[in-house]
C-alpha cells in the first residue's frame, strides 16, 4: 500500500514543538482512510491535453463526482498543456500502469481538497504561468499526499499557497528540479505543514523554503546546490527519530 494511501482525520490538528514526524506518520496510518467505501475510477485511456478519455476528462469527472474517486492510468505519457484544478478529493496513479506527465500545464490541488499523486505518476509538466513558476500548487486547507516523482522541466517542484495546508512526502517520493528551482516553496501561510517521511528532494537551488510553516523529516533526503532547508522567522523544524540527511546545510 502506498504511503499516500494513509489519512489524517482532523485537518485543523498541527505538529506541536519537539513531536516526532514518526509519531505523526503512524498516527496517519492508524486513523485510516477517509474516502467512502465506493470510490468512482476515471480512466485515461488518451494521452492528449484534451477530449475523450484523457487526463484533463478524468480530472473534470473526478471533480463533478462525489466523494473520493480514483484516476488510473492505461497510457504510458500524458501531455497537458494548460493548467487545471483538481476541486474534489482525489487519488491519482494510485493504481494502473506508471505513466509520465509532460507539457506546461500546472496542477492545483483546490480548498479544501485531501488529494493523492501515486508512485505510479512522474510529472514532468512545467508552469506555463510566469507568476506561478511551479509543476504542482497546493491552495488553502487542502491537504497532499505524495509518493510519486515531480521533474519538471523548468520552475519549482510544488508551489504551498494559503492557510492551513498540509503536504506529507512518502518514502518513494521524489522532488527534483533545475539550477534555478525550489524543490518546495511556499508564500507566507500560516498553519502550514510539510512532513517528510522519506523520499528524496534533489534540487541545483534550494531544497525547501518556508517563511512560516511547521516543518520537519522523519526520513528521507534532501540535495540542494545552495541551501537544503531555508527557515523564515516565523517556521519550526523537526527531525523525527529516523533522522534524515540534508546536504547544503539549513538556515533560519
Amino acid at each position: 500500500m502506498d504511503f499516500i494511501e494513509r489519512r489524517l482525520s482532523r485537518p485543523g490538528d498541527r505538529l506541536g514543538e519537539g513531536a516526532s514526524l514518526a509519531a505523526l506518520a503512524l498516527s496517519a496510518c492508524v486513523l485510516g482512510a477517509a474516502g467512502p467505501a465506493q470510490a468512482v475510477d476515471f480512466t485515461v485511456s488518451n494521452g492528449a491535453d484534451s477530449g475523450p478519455g484523457t487526463y484533463r476528462n478524468a480530472v473534470n469527472q473526478s471533480n463533478a463526482a462525489p466523494g473520493t474517486d480514483r484516476i488510473v492510468f492505461a497510457v504510458p505519457t500524458v501531455t497537458i498543456n494548460n493548467g487545471f484544478t483538481v476541486t474534489d478529493n482525489t487519488q491519482i496513479g494510485v493504481t494502473g500502469q506508471p505513466v509520465t506527465i509532460s507539457g506546461t500545464g500546472t496542477q492545483v490541488f483546490g480548498f479544501g481538497t485531501t488529494s493523492t499523486i501515486g508512485s505510479n505518476v512522474t510529472i514532468r509538466s512545467a508552469s506555463q504561468f510566469p507568476a506561478l513558476p511551479t509543476a504542482v500548487a497546493l491552495l488553502g486547507s487542502s491537504t497532499l499526499f505524495m509518493d510519486g516523482k515531480i521533474i519538471p522541466a523548468s520552475g519549482n517542484g510544488i508551489d504551498v499557497q494559503g492557510s492551513n495546508t498540509r503536504l506529507f512526502l512518502g518514502p518513494t517520493s521524489l522532488i527534483e528540479t533545475g539550477p534555478t528551482g525550489t524543490g518546495i516553496t511556499s508564500i507566507g501561510t500560516s498553519g502550514l505543514l510539510v512532513s517528510l517521511i522519506g523520499g528524496t528532494i534533489h534540487s541545483g537551488n534550494v531544497g525547501i523554503n518556508l517563511p512560516t510553516a511547521n516543518a520537519g523529516m522523519s526520513g528521507g533526503v534532501i540535495e540542494a546546490g545552495n541551501i537544503g532547508v531555508l527557515l523564515g522567522p516565523g517556521s519550526t523544524w523537526t527531525t523525527g527519530l529516523l533522522g534524515g540527511r540534508i546536504t547544503g546545510g539549513a538556515t533560519a
